[in-house]
């Protein structure tokens, strides 16, 4: 441990006149703060002799590890010490950062490490500048010639420290314009070449995120420079982190209480990053205590407390800084905060360094008013931005975050973060739009994306320097968002005129058949008067012939008396001649009346064919009626199929319309802050959503409820905890409602459905790779990285048989379809069967390639395995065919396999983060699912509800639905998980998932959307929205109702 007694008198002076805090904050420790680092005795030792033996070494660490610190500290102070006694004390320490020149950045920091440069003008300054620039640009040798040329003393060696190596990777990415591959080469082998020759003294450090070693293997020669001297930071033990907080404090003569640094160290924990955190934490409790005690007291947990502790003290700290800005100043100072931090697919967040000139573009203010927040953020004790405050701002001068941990602890900074996060996918999903459509692969938007997209361009107006720090084409993003909006709503003002049009003339055909109606019913009427008066005539003229016939009967009658009159006047012949004109006379009157009667019986016949004439008209007329009548019947029906189109077509636009309020619901409920805020927006986006038949699950619903819960239950309310490292497999059985996981920390643990605890029921196994079950076989096996598999009774867990297999790590295992057999294969290129009666091993196959997953078929009992080649093969194990290569591939490993239910379903994950569908009766690709960015790590089939979850190593897990038909449709993305995502498996019938991490945890998720929407229904303090909130989420014209129970609320 450092010395301090002889620091202590000064330091209590300058405490006393507010001038001395022990503890740096977000900055590194300086070389002039040697006396004040503590905790790190013996790492010094370690880079030093790697540096004397190489020449050079790579400190490398996880941010806020102290790599920096370490060097300044610890190696600096060291070599001037004369600690490499062949070299001795004389060090001239050049310390530059990459940043967006670093071969300039370089020349620079080599220029001022000598005592002659600062005895120059300005002027010649510049011109020696550029002199240095130019001689490290016209060779590789560059650095050994301008280190020569510098070397004004025999003995004189020359330290090259490269802080921040991975800005040379961070501003390239992101000032490209600035920086490009050629000059990041060059300025590499400047440094290389300066380590391999002997005859000028020039050491080289450099320090870097361990996060960046993947990005040195663009440049081999760097990467074999690391691998041979580098210096990984360890994590600092309990002790080490003791003596950081006791000795600064005790150099200031102060001392800090035993309870506050348990505290302290509780609340620090083991997370690397959290160091930066607790120097700054210390540094305001320093300040609180000079400020509101006596020097004489201790430092205690309430002086801790007073400045939010190490959860708030930071956020604290930033808000103090924001409120001293206009509020003019601070929507500038968001905008800021928003272009200098990024959040990643994986949900971390990312520093995004940027010239203050382009800033300036971005928040669409002057230069000077960029220059005066930034400075408001890196005062004295207050170093939130980089660079320093003795640095001037220039135009060029490229400003970023201090640290990480500001984007996560600063919680204004984390939902400016997230919102920036939100309103860039919709700008690349808007500019992948405009881009297929130039292309004619796509059409213009329309809602509920249109909706979304005019939502996103009023709350954001963004510009053309926001827009390409993501995509370029911001002009051309935007047109196409124009265009989109004007052919919608010329599209709508057409609907509404044609549906004006619509109704007006149903309006006038129901009129028209009103009347037709009304006409033919009076056609009607009159048909049938007219039939009753054809019966009326047709009834006289019965009567009339009836008479006629009587007439005629009278006549005949009259006639025969004539005739007998006439006989008997022939007999009595002067009778005859007497009665000769009475005869005539009565003959005479018989014609007439039998002329009569024959006259009246044509008049009775005339009479009944008009009457039969007057009985068809009257049908004709009836018949006519009856086709008018339904005719306007017809007509009618007609109409009232119009209307229901009419209405439909109604309901149809209504039902788009409220699906899109639903989707944009769900959408903003996740930029919302207050909980309240965010459970009423999710819940009213899942009642409308149900509502409307939209889809089951919806991912932007699902969102929005699940975050709700976290909002009211905390962000770890479905955390796991029990395992102590990589939770690498998991296995639920249904019958049991248990869920059994099991990892590297070798523990099997089973955890009961609803229950956020486990218990170990078998431990000390070592590296465990997977855990298979067979139930129909009673039987349990695990299979680990020592090549040996252990075999239990299922479900009690006592171990059986421990089989050594071989000598390579195990990563594939299944058993039979009924538990008679366990294959296993690794790293041999074999795959190897275990009796599970007998535990017979043997030699199954032998493969030209890695099996890295394998599953047995439930329809033929043949095994199936994905390859390091990428190929997947199927064997017979009734030894019926020889390897069938079922999958090419395309030189990408295949990582993850399984079967759906029916087992005519394949899903097969690749290396890339490549998921596909196969069809195994045809043998065909049915779909490529796309979305993880890197290795898919397992594949689990929900055996109910057509969907099948997949994880990655980029941290998510994504639910897909792979109904026939629906595979389009967006997944449901688990990202909150922290670390890589291991494997996933459903549980309680598709209702819940199990994810586990590399982060030693597990996560539950509650997939049943009534469910969810229930239990926030029971968190939320109210459940309807004001008037206001209502108005502004959802809109006018809608009626106001409780989210819960969709009861309208009373005006």
């Amino acid at each position: 441990m450092n010395s301090f007694s002889s620091t202590n008198t000064d330091a209590q002076k300058l405490i006393i006149a507010g001038q001395f805090n022990p503890f740096p904050g977000l900055r590194p420790f300086r070389t002039d703060e040697t006396f004040l680092f503590f905790g790190r005795d013996g790492q010094t030792e370690e880079v030093l002799w790697r540096l004397e033996k190489n020449r050079f070494v790579a400190a490398l660490g996880a941010s806020g590890s102290g790599k920096s610190s370490l060097i300044y500290c610890g190696l600096i102070p060291a070599l001037q010490g004369g600690f490499m006694e062949k070299q001795g004390s004389h060090w001239n320490v050049s310390s530059s950062r990459p940043g967006t020149d670093p071969i300039k950045n370089l020349a620079k920091a080599v220029l001022e490490s000598t005592k002659s440069y600062h005895q120059k003008s300005d002027e010649d300054k510049e011109l020696l500048l550029n002199v240095a620039v130019t001689m490290l640009l016209s060779s590789s040798k560059g650095l050994i010639t301008l280190v020569e040329r510098l070397q004004e003393e025999e003995g004189e060696n020359f330290l090259i420290l490269i802080d921040q190596f991975e800005e040379l990777f961070r501003f390239s990415r992101l000032e490209s314009e600035d920086l490009s591959m050629g000059m990041a080469s060059a300025f590499v082998k400047l440094l290389v070449e300066a380590t391999k020759q002997v005859k000028v003294p020039i050491y080289v450090v450099m320090t870097m995120r361990s996060d960046y070693i993947g990005d040195c293997a663009r440049f081999p020669e760097l990467t074999y420079l690391i691998n041979e001297s580098h210096y990984l930071i360890p994590q600092m033990t309990r002790t080490q982190k003791q003596e950081a907080i006791y000795g600064p404090a005790a150099v200031g003569g102060a001392k800090v209480s035993s309870r506050l640094l348990q505290r302290l160290l509780n609340d620090l924990g083991d997370t690397q990053d959290q160091l930066p955190i607790m120097q700054h934490a210390l540094m305001r409790t320093w300040e609180y205590w000079t400020g509101h005690s006596n020097i004489s007291d201790e430092l205690d947990i309430h002086h801790y407390e007073a400045i939010g502790g190490m959860a708030e003290a930071l956020s604290q700290h930033a808000d103090e800084a924001y409120r001293e800005l206009s509020e003019e100043e601070k929507l500038v100072c968001e905008k800021i905060f928003k272009a200098l931090t990024e959040k990643g697919e994986d949900g971390r967040g990312i520093r995004r360094p940027t010239k203050v000139k382009n800033l300036a573009k971005i928040a669409g203010t002057e230069i000077s008013v960029v220059k005066n927040i930034v400075d408001c953020f890196r005062t004295n004790g207050r170093t939130l931005l980089t660079p320093d405050q003795t640095v001037e701002l220039t135009d060029e001068s490229v400003v970023d975050i201090s640290h990480e941990s500001l984007m996560r602890v600063w919680i204004r900074c984390r939902d400016w973060v997230d919102e920036e996060f939100e309103a860039v996918k919709i700008y690349k999903r808007l500019s992948e739009a405009a881009s297929l459509y130039q292309q004619g692969k796509a059409g213009l938007w329309r809602p509920p994306d249109l909706y979304i997209a005019i939502q996103w361009r009023e709350r954001f107006k963004p510009n053309l320097a926001w827009a390409v720090q993501y995509e370029a084409s911001y002009e051309r993003a935007i047109t196409f968002l124009k265009n989109s909006q004007e052919e919608y709503e010329e599209e709508q003002r057409v609907k509404e005129r044609l549906q004006k049009r619509i109704v007006k003339r149903t309006k006038i055909i129901a009129l028209i058949l009103a009347a037709a109606t009304i006409g033919a019913i009076m056609l009607v009427i009159f048909a049938q008067m007219k039939a009753s008066a054809a019966d009326s005539a047709k009834e006289e003229a019965q009567e009339f012939g009836e008479k006629a016939n009587e007439n005629a009967k009278a006549a005949e009658n009259a006639l025969k008396r004539a005739e007998e009159e006439q006989r008997k006047a022939e007999a009595a012949a002067k009778e005859a001649q007497k009665q000769t004109l009475i005869a005539q006379s009565a003959l005479d009157s018989a014609e007439f009346q039998k002329n009569l009667a024959l006259e009246q019986t044509r008049l009775a016949l005339l009479a009944q064919l008009e009457a039969e004439n007057q009985r068809v008209n009257a049908e004709n007329a009836k018949e006519e009626a009856l086709a008018s009548a339904q005719l306007a019947e017809e007509r009618t029906r007609e109409a009232e199929i119009q209307k229901l189109n009419a209405n439909a077509a109604k309901a149809s636009a209504d039902t788009l319309r409220f699906l899109s309020i639903a989707q944009a619901l769900a959408v903003k409920s996740l930029q919302l802050k207050a909980s309240d805020q965010k459970a009423l927006l999710a819940s009213q986006a899942n009642a409308f959503n149900d509502q409307y038949k939209g889809l089951n699950p919806h991912p932007d619903v699902f969102q929005g409820l699940y975050q709700a819960i976290k909002g009211f239950k905390g962000e770890n309310f479905n955390l796991m905890k029990g395992h102590e490292d990589y939770v690498r497999t998991l296995f639920y059985d249904q019958s049991q409602n248990t869920l059994f996981s099991a990892g590297s920390d070798g523990a099997i643990r089973s955890w009961k459905d609803g229950e956020l605890e486990s218990t170990i029921v078998s431990d000390n196994n070592g590296v465990i790779r997977g855990l298979i079950i067979s139930k129909s076989k009673a039987r349990a096996a695990i299979y680990s990285e020592n090549g040996t598999v252990r075999i239990f009774s299922y479900p009690e867990f006592k171990e059986l048989k421990k089989v050594k297999v071989s000598k390579g790590q195990l990563w594939a295992g299944s058993f039979d379809q009924y538990g008679d057999r366990l294959f296993v294969s690794g790293q041999s290129q074999k795959i190897y069967t275990i009796d599970t009666e007998s535990y017979a091993l043997s030699e199954l196959k032998s493969s030209t390639s890695k099996i890295t997953s394998m599953h047995t078929s439930n329809l033929d009992g043949s095994l199936w395995v994905t390859k390091y080649s990428g190929e997947v093969s199927k064997y017979c194990l009734d030894g019926s065919c020889d390897e069938t290569v079922v999958y090419g591939g395309k030189n990408i490993a295949g990582t993850a396999l399984a079967f759906s239910e029916d087992g005519k379903t394949i899903a097969l994950g690749f290396e890339d983060g490549k998921l596909i569908l196969w069809d195994r009766i045809k043998g065909v690709e049915i779909d490529n699912l796309q979305g993880h960015d890197t290795k898919v790590t397992s594949l689990k089939f929900d055996e109910d509800k057509h969907r099948l979850v997949s994880t990655s190593l980029d941290g998510s897990a994504r639910i897909w639905n792979v109904e026939h038909g629906r595979t389009n449709e967006s997944p449901i993305i688990l990202n909150d998980l922290g670390a890589w995502a291991s494997e996933a498996t459903f549980a309680q019938h598709g209702n819940l998932l199990y994810v586990g991490t590399s982060g030693h945890d597990l996560r539950r998720y509650e997939l049943d959307i009534p469910t969810m929407s229930a239990n926030v229904c029971e968190l939320m303090p109210r459940k309807e929205m004001t008037d206001k909130e209502w108005v502004r989420y959802v809109g006018e014209g809608i009626e106001n109702r409780n989210v819960c129970n969709g009861e309208t609320l009373d005006q």
